[in-house]
């Protein structure tokens, strides 16, 4: 059954997409869990010396956040641009409101400004944002486990009678409606699966 075989393949080959998008949204949860950790330090800091290179090389957080602010210290103590280190650091973020804060944090260096009232007035306006991140998660996780129920029933429908049946499976091969039967089962289990990643993106 050629057809019904390209539908269940094809989207395989998206599968190493789907795999870096999965580790890029982890690594982007793990450093929005610590980012207010992460502010609060850095206004500790600032306000004991007005400078945010200071700040940054005593900050200590998680994993991958820690490793970006080392390489954003390391090329700054190698001669780049603060502009350009800073550049490189929010590249690495995939977060549309740190990259903002981080931009804030540039301008500031380069026109002069108070680092503590900046990061202080940013913590409240990103606190406020990821709570409201946190009540959108909660209200679309109900529907997103629904889809997962109604994906693990189809496949529990094609295995348990049709695919262990060897009537049911000749019977669904050699009928059109049969195979329109088949190939729907596995169109509607990838729709299921968009649909999900399309509420997924809800939460921001």
């Amino acid at each position: 059954m050629f057809l019904l075989s390209v539908i269940i393949s094809v989207p395989v080959f998206f599968l190493p997409f789907v795999i870096l998008n999965f580790v890029a949204e982890c690594n982007e949860e793990k450093i929005e869990k610590v980012f207010l950790n992460f502010l609060l330090q850095l206004k500790n800091h600032t306000k004991i010396n007005n400078d945010i290179i200071y700040a940054f090389s005593e900050v200590k957080t998680m994993e991958p956040l820690q490793s970006y602010i080392r390489k954003f210290l390391v090329e700054i103590s190698s001669g780049i641009k603060f502009e350009n280190a800073m550049k490189n650091l929010k590249d690495k973020i995939n977060n549309e409101q740190i990259k903002m804060f981080l931009g804030n944090l540039e301008y500031c260096y380069l026109y002069g400004g108070n680092f503590s009232e900046l990061i202080e007035k940013s913590y409240k306006v990103i606190n406020n944002m990821m709570r409201e991140k946190a009540r959108r998660i909660e209200e679309t996780r109900s529907a997103r486990i629904v889809l997962f129920i109604l994906i693990f029933l189809d496949i529990v429908v094609y295995m348990s009678f049709i695919k262990s049946n060897p009537d049911n499976y000749l019977i669904m091969r050699k009928n059109i409606i049969g195979n329109m039967i088949l190939y729907w089962n596995f169109i509607s289990m990838w729709i299921l699966v968009w649909i999900s990643t399309r509420v997924k993106k809800l939460d921001y």
